[in-house]
């Protein structure tokens, strides 16, 4: 059975999302000064999944007000690391091109191989495994180093600035309950994102 939320539960969750990246962000921190590389990367990784959760919520809470929000498929993209890591560059994109520092929102399928690497360092950071066709197995402590880690931690802070800055912003400030349709697409107009954000949405 498909679980179906209130629209207002559904949005008011981005919070929780937020929070726990938050606190994964400063979880990742502790492990890092103690120098356990691999697990802070793994945490770190996490975080950006929480984060692109919180997109997720937000947006889709619109389609649950007005009664077109396939549950079934948003359960699927809710439960996908890949999709909440893609659903996350999707909203690094849209403030790209907003803030003028872009011309078009980036390919979709260079959003998908980003994910998709991230997922597989994601899982190096946690098991040992066979990598490159090589006969040895190898640690996460021998893929993951300080350097990308502390370039990983900069990254996810810049992000959950940028999420923060939407949730204050923009999010905080939508009244749900009397949002309506045009008050959407007025602000997609408003941004001049609305044809380039419908077309990176589609299924």
């Amino acid at each position: 059975m498909t679980i179906k939320l209130t629209p207002a539960n559904l949005f008011a969750g981005r919070k929780k999302a937020l929070q726990n990246a938050n606190e994964l962000f400063d979880d990742a921190k502790i492990l890092f000064d103690t120098g356990r590389y691999a697990r802070t990367f793994f945490l770190i990784q996490i975080a950006t999944e929480e984060l692109g959760k919180y997109g997720i919520m937000a947006t889709s809470s619109i389609s649950a007000l007005h009664g077109s929000l396939d549950w079934k498929r948003f359960w699927q993209r809710f439960r996908d690391h890949k999709n909440k890591t893609e659903h996350l560059l999707l909203l690094e994109d849209l403030n790209q091109f907003i803030s003028k520092k872009q011309k078009d929102l980036l390919n979709i399928e260079e959003n998908r191989k980003y994910s998709s690497l991230q997922e597989n360092v994601k899982m190096k950071s946690l098991y040992c495994d066979i990598i490159d066709g090589s006969e040895d197995f190898i640690l996460p402590s021998q893929i993951i180093s300080r350097k990308l880690c502390e370039t990983a931690l900069q990254l996810l802070e810049n992000r959950i600035g940028l999420v923060t800055s939407f949730e204050t912003e923009v999010a905080s400030k939508f009244k749900l309950d009397k949002l309506r349709s045009e008050d959407i697409e007025r602000f997609y107009d408003k941004v001049g994102s609305s044809k380039l954000l419908k077309r990176r949405t589609k299924p």
